[in-house]
């Protein structure tokens, strides 16, 4: 029985689906932007654990 509660705990933190962009501005430049939708049930897991994330950022190489 305890195996079988650790195996629903786990499916309950990895169920989302992730959109990334990358747009490489020459070959040292680069931006991206990810947005994450996180379909978990906020009342199993809590409201923070199940929000949607966003991320941007920018990488330049030397």
């Amino acid at each position: 029985m305890k195996d079988e509660d650790a195996h629903n705990a786990y499916d309950e933190l990895a169920n989302a689906v992730a959109i990334d962009g990358t747009y490489y501005f020459n070959s040292n430049f680069r931006t991206y932007a990810s947005y994450t939708f996180n379909m978990l049930d906020k009342n199993k897991v809590g409201k923070v654990a199940a929000s949607d994330q966003f991320v941007l950022g920018a990488r330049y190489d030397f």
